[in-house]
């Protein structure tokens, strides 16, 4: 209310255009000494679409070769766990990779994979088992 007793009232409608990316991922790059039972992990700026994450847009890799594995998604959806099968090689460079442009939003935008700003992009982290 302003001095003469007049009322007013307005409404704005804000939108936050946030980048879906990577907000964080273990075992960070080059730790070394990483058990082969370890579980890479990648966090999300918002929730995921957890048919997106899977077996092929987020895996482990040896020596050139992709190890098999399963990729399990927390409940509230910004948490992915790569569970390899069997255990790691060791004494290995393993690289986990995320494939930005095959991971989806829950609201259908593509993952930032590589921190660019622009949407799609890899993601590859090494780490000497």
């Amino acid at each position: 209310m302003d001095r003469a007793g007049n009322i007013g009232s307005a409404q704005r409608s804000v939108q936050i255009d946030r980048q879906f990316s990577i907000s964080g991922h273990a075992p960070a790059d080059g730790v070394t000494d990483v058990g082969v039972s370890s579980r890479p992990r990648i966090q999300f700026t918002s929730a995921v679409d957890p048919d997106s994450v899977n077996a092929s847009s987020f895996y482990a890799s040896a020596g050139g070769a992709v190890l098999p594995g399963t990729v399990v998604v927390s409940n509230d959806a910004r948490t992915a766990w790569l569970y390899v099968t069997g255990a790691m090689p060791g004494n290995s460079r393993v690289e986990i990779t995320v494939e930005g442009d095959l991971i989806r939003s829950a609201d259908d935008r593509v993952l930032d994979a590589d921190g660019d700003g622009a949407a799609a992009g890899r993601c590859a982290s090494a780490s000497p088992r």
